[in-house]
């Protein structure tokens, strides 16, 4: 099978997905959920005239020969509502979020008033008609559209949903995704290595990625290099998992034991190696209908491949908007001569501010996909087109951000 580029892997493997089940919850329980229908609001948001300080409700126009005084004739706490219209020269005491009494226009603080007797106070400055006024429907109308489908319930989309009336939501639920590696050479991480064995990295790789995206492992198995124990794990993890990773022998090798199990299983190929680097090997397709992902054995091959893969696939199945990161322009300051062309490479980077008010990308050191340091220290990842030869410093280059974390600028 010929090899496909990185968007049309994508692009193939989408075609590929279908949407999970949507499940009413809570809104205490939906946190991290995607929503699956839109969120409207019951009321406006806020329901009423409200004050945004604790001061003075007043009628603007009183106060615009200042200074004056004016007569209060009581306090309303917030919760309650002031009985009757504010005459002339009136003026209520009034405490934050509570309604603003009918014919007040304005709320001076509380600091900017002086008391002259019991129920007096003075005012030194006019007053603009709207002054620490929150409007009714400021934040939302009645009926609108606060939240769309898709939206990823954080806590602040969480508090909007609560103000506008809802105590439950429609989201999807969470998938549930099958760990299986490959592999007689690998040991857990506590066991002492002997030789000829390595410490199963991309089990506790992929686990962490997978539940960090909002899904979750239904199981972790280790298969070694068997294809009778492969199929064995198949047959396990298949009726509970709504998608199924493995990783290693995905590729040529004599012991590569994928494909040889999935030849015995109700399997569609949709594509097997893409035009990348890391990852060349990735196989992707449908196990007993399902999302099934062959990822590649060097553990910055699997996580990068889950990065760009994975993920969006299991976005989708969840789904949550958008399925992709943004990609930003940002200035490589180190020259990568090992780009070859014919291959997207993916390049594990640091970024920082520049003082040109730019991205300035940096590589986390040798970008080999079995060095685990580069995928560990990467709070970005760099795309060099399939077309690009070897990369010059200060290039521009598209980045996506890891994370909101960034270096100094370095020293010149």
């Amino acid at each position: 099978m010929e090899l496909v580029s990185v968007s049309e892997a994508q692009t193939l493997m989408m075609k590929c997905l279908g949407r999970l089940s949507v499940v009413s919850l809570r809104l205490a329980e939906a946190l991290g959920r995607a929503l699956a229908e839109p969120v409207r609001a019951r009321d406006p948001v806020p329901p009423f005239d409200t004050s945004a300080m604790d001061g003075y409700a007043l009628r603007a126009a009183d106060t615009q020969s200042a200074p004056v005084l004016l007569r209060v004739v009581g306090t309303v706490p917030a919760g309650s509502v002031w009985p009757s219209p504010l005459g002339p020269g009136e003026a209520v005491r009034i405490m934050t979020g509570a309604p603003l009494p009918e014919g007040a226009d304005a709320v001076i603080e509380q600091e900017r008033v002086a008391i002259e007797a019991e129920a007096l106070v003075r005012i030194d400055e006019p007053v603009e008609s709207g002054r620490h006024v929150r409007r009714a429907g400021e934040d939302a109308q009645a009926g609108s559209v606060v939240l769309q489908p898709g939206t990823v319930l954080y806590p602040g989309a969480i508090a909007l949903a609560a103000a506008a009336g809802r105590g439950r939501l429609a989201v999807y639920r969470p998938a549930r995704v099958a760990v299986i590696t490959t592999g007689d050479e690998l040991l857990e991480p506590e066991e002492d290595l002997v030789p000829g064995k390595i410490r199963n990295t991309n089990r506790y790789l992929l686990e962490a990625l997978i539940r960090n995206e909002g899904a979750e492992v239904v199981e972790s198995l280790a298969a070694g290099d068997d294809v009778r124990a492969l199929l064995e794990a198949f047959v396990r993890v298949l009726p509970q998992a709504d998608m199924v990773l493995t990783t290693g022998g995905v590729s040529v090798g004599a012991f590569d034991c994928v494909e040889k199990a999935l030849q015995k299983c109700d399997f569609q190929r949709v594509f097997w190696r893409v035009r990348q680097r890391p990852g060349k090997p990735l196989l992707f397709g449908l196990l007993a209908g399902k999302p099934f992902f062959g990822l590649p054995g060097n553990p910055v091959s699997t996580g990068v491949c889950f990065d760009q893969y994975v993920r969006p696939a299991l976005r989708y199945m969840m789904g949550m908007e958008p399925l992709y990161r943004p990609r930003l322009r940002a200035i490589l300051e180190e020259a990568f001569p090992a780009k070859k062309v014919g291959l997207h490479t993916f390049l594990r980077v640091r970024w920082y501010p520049r003082p040109d008010g730019r991205i300035g990308v940096r590589p986390t050191g040798p970008q080999g996909s079995h060095i685990t340091h580069s995928l560990a220290r990467a709070t970005a990842l760099a795309h060099l087109p399939e077309s690009w030869g070897p990369v010059s410093a200060g290039t521009e280059v598209e980045v996506e951000l890891w994370s909101a974390a960034f270096d100094s600028p370095p020293e010149r």
